[in-house]
């Protein structure tokens, strides 16, 4: 069984509709699709409709993540990520719970990809920032990895300026913990 938290807030009508299709149609998996109230949205099941004012994209995901089973792998996506991946057949593929080490990886466009910094050894060493509005896939082994990264970074109030937590601080978090995370480039459709 696979988590998969879908981050639907800045999505259109169309495609968060789009989104719910996709997502029933794929079997032994848990999905939410996270937007906010007031969003133009169907009525479904898949859909976790969140305050307006939760503090980043950090405290939606741990809001959903909190309640999943923290043994099972979990993908976070944006929406323009999990559509995009869905028509070329790639995503959503089956995540090896059995590996040993803690690894995450991350799917994004080159252009995401350049703002990540790598250490003398290639290893990420700074996450670049990841909005909804861009498209990307984010693989845990585990869920519990994010959750208790996310709310790490809440207890120590690693927030952006304006007071939000974003998925960069919970991947800087996680390189401060020594965790391997794969980057690698994904061309994303439209």
């Amino acid at each position: 069984m696979t988590n998969i938290l879908i981050l639907g807030k800045y999505g259109v009508k169309k495609a968060i509709e789009r989104l719910v299709k996709i997502a029933d149609t794929t079997p032994n998996i848990v999905v939410k699709i996270i937007i906010k109230e007031g969003d133009d949205a169907p009525e479904s099941d898949l859909i976790a409709r969140h305050h307006i004012n939760m503090k980043g994209d950090v405290c939606d995901l741990l809001w959903e993540a909190s309640s999943l089973d923290q043994a099972s792998p979990l993908v976070i996506a944006s929406e323009r990520g999990f559509i995009s991946q869905d028509a070329n057949n790639i995503f959503p593929k089956e995540i090896k719970a059995e590996i040993k080490a803690e690894e995450i990886r991350i799917f994004c466009p080159e252009s995401t990809f350049a703002k990540f910094k790598f250490d003398a050894d290639n290893r990420v060493c700074e996450s670049a920032d990841l909005p909804s509005s861009v498209p990307y896939i984010i693989e845990f082994d585990h869920t519990e990895t994010f959750t208790k990264a996310a709310k790490s970074i809440i207890l120590q109030h690693k927030s952006d300026k304006d007071g939000n937590f974003d998925i960069r601080s919970v991947v800087n978090q996680l390189i401060l913990q020594n965790i391997h995370i794969q980057i690698s480039t994904t061309k994303f459709s439209e």
